[in-house]
């Protein structure tokens, strides 16, 4: 009797979790890939390319004679000093005079 009863309690839900457990892990979604607990996205997903924005190493007089001035200032922050710019497209961090990095608004 106590073998009937383990095999209702696997066919009723030790079965269905098994199976549906392993389509979940099995899923494969086509616009991102799953490594190591990371989420992987294609470049072309990360940012408009499209968008030229100053280079690491520029220094702000470059970077105002090739964007023009930027819309906003922000004062600087921390030692070394990191100073935003704020233009229509982007974002430029300086260290000191020299761009830092660039990042295009969504």
């Amino acid at each position: 009797m106590k073998t009937s009863s383990t095999s209702n309690l696997f066919a009723k839900f030790l079965l269905p979790v098994f199976l549906i457990t392993s389509l979940f892990l099995a899923h494969d979604s086509s616009a991102t890939e799953k490594k190591k607990g990371r989420l992987i996205l294609p470049v072309t997903q990360q940012g408009d390319h499209s968008i030229k924005v100053p280079k690491n190493g520029m220094t702000k007089e470059e970077v105002i004679a090739k964007f023009g001035p930027p819309q906003n200032r922000k004062a600087p922050v921390g030692d070394p000093p990191i100073t935003r710019w704020e233009y229509s497209g982007f974002y430029v961090y300086f260290e000191y005079n020299l761009v830092l990095h660039s990042v295009i608004k969504k």
